[in-house]
């Protein structure tokens, strides 16, 4: 068992206290919500399938650039105290104060909505990050931030499943569970033959049904089984070969499937960890990748943008020593959103709610995954995008 908060024994934790939830959600802290975690392989292969499309046209830039990127705002069905699971966490802050409801918001006041990447263990998994924390306050308090006293415990992200230990355990387990000869072979088949069937159930809408009657189930190595995969492949599954316009989107989508090995336990229905755990296990698999730790003088992942790597309109950076600092955004409300903000009752009651879906949906984290890898070959044309070749 890891020694701080990974993400899934964090959820679990959290659902076995909590009240019982919705149908399609799972219970978080107190009556928040985070989403239900697929079932099987085939129901992972279209959330998967769904982030990948919300990251289409940056997939080739993030190859080409060797980064990755995905939104900070949280999926849908993350509620309340659940909010910030994409490391980056965010809150409404007026008067450099956090303030939760519409009540707490004071007249004639800038309402901002402030969002930290700052590891919860910016300074190393178990090393005081106060002296920091207060540091950033400070420069948060000027004019050309925050212009308020700012309470230095808004500074750095809270929860374990944002520190650079859950980031570099997620990374870790996703390259030394990429390869055949680190796991059973029958469920890297299983996965490859999921993806396939996924892939042939979008395109035979005539066969969906029975297609996903076959291929669904929770045995790890069931489409492994040959005579199984020969009723799939009767109506029309087929894994790609190198050169097919599906090839890339196809593998992309069995390396994805890899993030909820019990072996890698990450969060599936998260925006970041199956969109790092599918770069990852590609690479280490295809380009016999390796990665090092996170350098401790990067604090975060870095907050960007979808184009031009520009943050959203109403949002900027906030600056350090008259520079741009990477792992904090600012974003300020309107005076007629602050006034719709009494008159919305889901906003008035949950200011982050407001945080999210004003700018969080729209903000994106950037992680420098080839700074990370210290060799990759490059034969394939994936491996020599990945490698910077």
């Amino acid at each position: 068992m890891r020694q701080f908060f990974h993400p899934l024994l964090t959820l679990a934790l959290l659902a076995a206290t909590a009240c019982a939830a919705e149908p399609g959600a799972e219970a978080g802290d107190g009556a928040e919500l985070v989403p239900a975690s697929a079932a099987t392989l085939f129901d992972q292969a279209a959330v998967c399938d769904n982030i990948f499309k919300r990251h289409t046209a940056i997939r080739e830039a993030d190859l080409r650039d060797g980064v990755l990127r995905w939104g900070c705002g949280d999926v849908p069905g993350v509620t309340g105290k659940d909010l910030g699971q994409e490391y980056c966490e965010y809150k409404a802050m007026q008067g450099g104060k956090v303030v939760r409801s519409g009540a707490e918001l004071k007249s004639g006041q800038k309402l901002s909505c402030v969002f930290s990447s700052v590891y919860m263990d910016c300074n190393g998994w178990g090393v005081d990050n106060t002296s920091y924390a207060g540091d950033l306050a400070k420069d948060m308090s000027k004019p050309e931030n925050l212009n308020a006293t700012v309470d230095a415990t808004a500074m750095v992200m809270k929860v374990g499943f944002n520190s650079r230990a859950a980031a570099e355990a997620l990374i870790k387990d996703c390259a030394a569970n990429a390869k055949k000869s680190a796991l059973n072979t029958k469920q890297l088949v299983n996965e490859e033959r999921q993806a396939a069937c996924y892939e042939a159930s979008t395109k035979n809408t005539k066969e969906a049904a029975k297609l996903r009657t076959l291929c669904r189930s929770t045995k790890g190595d069931w489409l492994a089984d040959e005579k199984k995969w020969t009723s799939v492949k009767a109506l029309g599954a087929r894994i790609a070969v190198a050169g097919e316009a599906n090839f890339e989107w196809q593998r992309d989508l069995t390396a994805c499937l890899r993030t909820g090995d019990t072996k890698i336990k990450g969060v599936t229905w998260r925006n970041s960890d199956p969109m790092i755990c599918s770069r990852v296990v590609r690479a280490a698999a295809e380009c016999d990748a390796k990665y090092v730790s996170i350098p401790l003088d990067f604090k975060g992942f870095v907050f960007t943008g979808w184009t031009n790597r520009q943050v959203p309109a109403g949002c900027r950076k906030a600056k350090r020593a008259g520079a741009d600092y990477d792992n904090m955004v600012i974003c300020d409300a309107t005076t007629s959103e602050l006034e719709d903000i009494g008159l919305n009752p889901t906003f008035s009651s949950d200011l982050n709610e407001f945080c999210r879906t004003r700018f969080a949906k729209d903000l994106v984290m950037q992680a420098p995954l080839r700074l990370l890898t210290t060799s990759a070959t490059s034969v394939t044309p994936f491996c020599k995008a990945y490698s910077g070749k």
